[in-house]
């Protein structure tokens, strides 16, 4: 099972993800309503240059959807990419995309999310599939 990991970016005037942190792949997640979710929407396009990523964000501005979801390597090769309006959906976006990246080998993902409802949404996916005992 993958071991997942939340970084936020923006702390020290930084707006993108860390190069030094070692991920297998990298998640995202961002409430495009939110001006800080949609700035790091843009920074993470900008540090990628993912092709995929960029086109999941073109149909979101087309059709005004809230949130985006994706992971991968996002090298071009392909990344597994939601997009949705409801909390519900959000959530289980997350966790299809944690687990495909466990389908595909993934030890650990470097998950950005902003802002900090998207990081509540994604300790409830990510922690699903765990015990329920607290």
């Amino acid at each position: 099972m993958a071991h997942n990991q939340k970084h936020k970016p923006g702390q020290g005037g930084k707006n993108k993800p860390e190069q030094d942190l070692q991920f297998d792949t990298l998640g995202i997640v961002a409430d495009l309503r939110d001006k800080e979710g949609r700035n790091l929407a843009q920074a993470f396009l900008r540090e990628t240059k993912d092709p995929e990523f960029s086109a999941l964000l073109d149909i979101a501005n087309a059709k005004g959807m809230r949130y985006v979801v994706a992971a991968g390597r996002f090298n071009g090769t392909g990344i597994v990419g939601s997009l949705c309006d409801d909390t519900e959906t959000l959530n289980a976006a997350i966790a299809m995309a944690n687990t495909r990246m466990n389908e595909i080998g993934s030890r650990t993902i470097g998950w950005v999310v902003m802002p900090g409802v998207c990081a509540d949404m994604l300790k409830k996916a990510t922690q699903r599939p765990a015990s329920k005992a607290r």
